[in-house]
């Protein structure tokens, strides 16, 4: 998978270290999982999202600019490749919140805890 798709070799072999050099950091990160595109415009996802919309299967959370969600370019300044990272929910947590009558309470995803670099 090329990560530029105007390159020559010595350019290529550059984005090629880079790209492993982001794998290999991805766990250290938290990041579970990560995939690499082109920016090329996703074409063929553009029958797909107007479909789920007619049948409404959107969620609410999607760009409801379809064209931004298929052309990279709408809303990025001339990108050569994507990067997708995934970050997984924990399945069980330590020392769970308990429920208490008449309180509050809920979960964050571990994507939203944060933390404080110094």
């Amino acid at each position: 998978m090329e990560l530029k798709t105007n390159t020559n070799i010595a350019d290529q072999a550059g984005w090629d270290r880079l790209k492993q050099e982001i794998i290999e950091a991805a766990p250290s990160l938290g990041i579970d999982d990560i995939g690499f595109a082109t920016a090329d415009p996703f074409l063929s996802l553009k029958a797909v999202l107007l479909d789920r919309r007619a049948k409404g299967y959107e969620s609410g959370f999607e760009e409801p600019d379809i064209d931004k969600r298929v052309y990279p370019g709408l809303t990025l300044e001339q990108p050569a490749s994507l990067i997708s990272i995934a970050v997984a929910y924990p399945s069980k947590m330590n020392n769970p919140p308990k429920s208490e009558p008449g309180q509050r309470r809920g979960i964050l995803a571990r994507s939203a805890w944060g933390k404080i670099i110094i």
